[in-house]
């Protein structure tokens, strides 16, 4: 499994051609940085998603897994929902 964005971007396309009523409504894809050395360590991809019933414990183990994640984070922001997926290098 790449950890790459490119390879993140695929799978974020992949998800959106099987989930086609829109369950990932938007997504980002920010890069991590070391505050003390200033230097990339990875990237973030963060999924804005329809609603909590769109997904569940399951379905994120497999997208972590998919993503080769380390973590993720569910948050509410802006009045939308998201899914922090942490893929450090």
């Amino acid at each position: 499994m790449e950890k790459t964005v490119k390879y993140a971007n695929s799978v974020i396309e992949a998800l959106k051609q099987k989930y086609a009523e829109g369950v990932v409504k938007d997504f980002v894809i920010p890069p991590l940085i070391n505050i003390k050395t200033c230097k990339e360590i990875g990237f973030a991809v963060i999924l804005y998603v329809a609603s909590k019933y769109d997904y569940s414990e399951e379905l994120l183990g497999v997208w972590k897994e998919k993503f080769g994640a380390d973590e993720y984070i569910i948050s509410v922001k802006r009045n939308q929902l998201q899914i922090k997926f942490i893929i450090r290098y």
